[in-house]
């Protein structure tokens, strides 16, 4: 899913941010679909106006995701950055980033 934003954090934003504005369950795309999980439009629960995460309100949250202009930053919350994957990756092992976030202290 990264790789398809071409090194393009704005169509990445465009994506992840302004067409999903409730969040998402999952990044990493289901083995059955290759899609990933939004909270508005996946699971039926409606895109929520006005609905913005704060840093306070990130912190319920085991995972967190940052788009920076070199690629999207993994972080598992209050433990730290656990990957940074390039926007142009022709491969993300997201089991991988996984095992490393849950590794965190």
């Amino acid at each position: 899913m990264v790789n398809e934003f071409a090194k393009d954090p704005e169509a990445a934003a465009r994506y992840y941010i302004d067409q999903h504005p409730t969040g998402w369950a999952c990044l990493t795309p289901d083995a059955t679909t290759g899609a990933n999980e939004c909270y508005c439009h996946d699971r039926g629960e409606g895109a929520q106006d006005g609905w913005t995460t704060t840093q306070d309100h990130a912190a319920s949250y085991d995972w967190t995701y940052v788009l920076r202009p070199d690629g999207l930053e993994v972080r598992r919350w209050d433990h730290g950055v656990v990957a940074l994957v390039a926007w142009d990756a022709d491969r993300v092992d997201w089991e991988e980033i996984e095992r490393k976030g849950h590794a965190l202290p």
